[in-house]
């Protein structure tokens, strides 16, 4: 659900690009941890937290095509206006992942706001 094969980071042309490291970590710290309140990071412990930086910033769209390539069933769910892990960037980038998506109405969090129709395509897969 909602995988994050690759993620939407464009800071091109924003000054956020040119800040230092050591104020994007302070920056995205107080982003995880007051406006979008992730429960993994906010209780996590440095080593969790330090993890889960790293590992949002991995594009994986090369190991994703290897992946299909060994014809092993994938099922990918989205939501159509997820902004963090947009369907459309990993399709531009994996086009193969279209016939295998679902695409809900909802953002990111689709498991949580489509439970009910999300619970319902999965059983359909199985």
């Amino acid at each position: 659900m909602s995988p994050a094969i690759v993620r939407k980071y464009n800071h091109t042309g924003s000054l956020y690009q040119y800040f230092p490291i050591f104020l994007k970590k302070i920056f995205r710290h107080f982003y995880l941890t007051y406006i979008i309140k992730n429960p993994y990071y906010i209780h996590g412990n440095r080593f969790q937290k330090e993890t889960y930086q790293n590992i949002v910033k991995i594009d994986l769209s090369k190991k994703f095509k290897e992946l299909l390539s060994q014809k092993i069933p994938v099922t990918l769910f989205f939501g159509k206006q997820d902004t963090a892990t947009p369907p459309e960037l990993l399709f531009s980038k994996v086009p193969e992942a279209r016939q295998i998506t679902h695409l809900f109405s909802g953002g990111h969090d689709i498991a949580n706001s489509n439970t009910k129709e999300l619970v319902e395509s999965i059983k359909k897969v199985i």
